[in-house]
C-alpha cells in the first residue's frame, strides 16, 4: 500500500503541480532492510516508537500471540536504519517513547535511547485523552508534577554545567538547548501540536478526523475523502484549541 501511495504521488508530481514529502510512524517489527532502503530512496521522514529498554518496551507494547524476541528485532531494525540514513546523510531518525504511569522516568528513558545512538529522541507522557476517557497507561497528576519539578532541576544542574564547560549527557543537552533557543527568541507558542492542521487522518470509510488519537470517534470527524474537509468545523475546532492554549500559556 505504501508502495502505491509514493508511486500514485510520483505521478502526481510530474504534472508540476505538487512536491510530496513522506513519513513513516512505526514501531520497528516489520522494518527490515528492503523496507529501509525503500524509505531512504525516497527520502522518508522516520520515526520509530522504541518505549525504553526491554522491560520497559515489553510492558507498553506486549507483542500480541507471540514469544519471541520481538523486542531484539525492533532494535536490530531500527539500528540499522539509523545508520543507513547518517550513511546518506539524510533527516535523522526520531527515536520516540512514551511514559506511563509504571514507567515515569522521562530523562533514563531518553538517555537509553540516545546510548543506541539515535541523535533526535522524543519522550512524552501519556496524559488522559482530551474527549474524557481514562487511560490505563496515563500518568498521574501527582507524576506529571513530579515529571515537571524534576526538568526544573536537571536544567538548572545543565546550566550550571555549562558554565562550568562541563560535558552534558547527549539527551539533555539536546533538551537544554531547545529551551534556551525558545528562551533566546522570546517565542511564545499557543500550540505546538499540528491538529486539524497538518495531521489530520483518513480512516478506512474515508473519514477525515484532526489526528490520529481521535480515530474512530464520530463527534471529530470534520469531512471525508469524496466531500472534501468542512470548513467551518475544521476551524471552529482549531481556533477553539488554538485559543484555550493561547490564554493558558500567556499567564505564564
Amino acid at each position: 500500500m505504501i508502495k502505491r501511495i509514493v508511486a500514485y504521488c510520483k505521478e502526481i508530481e510530474r504534472l508540476g503541480t505538487k512536491v510530496f514529502t513522506f513519513e513513516l510512524i512505526t514501531n520497528g517489527t516489520l522494518l527490515d532492510k528492503e523496507v529501509v532502503e525503500f524509505c531512504v530512496e525516497h527520502k522518508f521522514l522516520l520515526f520509530i516508537s522504541i518505549d525504553g529498554w526491554k522491560e520497559m518496551h515489553d510492558y507498553n507494547r506486549p507483542a500480541m500471540g507471540r514469544d519471541d524476541a520481538c523486542y531484539e528485532t525492533i532494535i536490530e531494525n531500527a539500528t540499522y536504519a539509523n545508520r543507513r540514513y547518517i550513511e546518506m546523510g539524510l533527516h535523522p531518525i526520531k527515536a520516540r517513547a512514551n511514559l506511563t504511569k509504571q514507567f515515569p522516568d522521562m530523562w533514563k528513558v531518553g538517555a537509553y535511547l540516545a546510548s543506541l545512538g539515535f541523535k533526535t529522541v522524543g519522550v512524552g507522557a501519556i496524559e488522559p485523552l482530551p474527549h474524557g476517557f481514562a487511560s490505563p497507561s496515563a500518568m498521574t497528576d501527582d507524576q506529571l508534577d513530579a515529571l515537571h519539578e524534576e526538568t526544573t532541576e536537571v536544567f538548572i544542574d545543565a546550566l550550571e554545567r555549562t558554565r562550568s564547560n562541563l560535558p552534558l549527557d547527549p539527551f539533555v543537552a539536546k533538551k537544554f538547548s531547545q529551551v534556551m533557543s525558545k528562551m533566546a527568541k522570546r517565542e511564545l507558542k499557543g500550540i505546538t501540536c499540528g491538529i486539524g492542521r497538518n495531521t489530520q487522518i483518513v480512516d478506512n470509510k474515508g473519514n477525515i478526523f484532526p489526528c490520529h488519537r481521535y480515530e474512530g470517534m464520530e463527534n471529530f470527524i470534520i469531512g471525508d475523502v469524496f466531500s472534501g474537509l468542512d470548513r467551518g468545523k475544521t476551524m471552529g475546532y482549531y481556533f477553539a484549541v488554538n485559543s484555550h492554549a493561547v490564554e493558558k500559556c500567556s499567564k505564564c
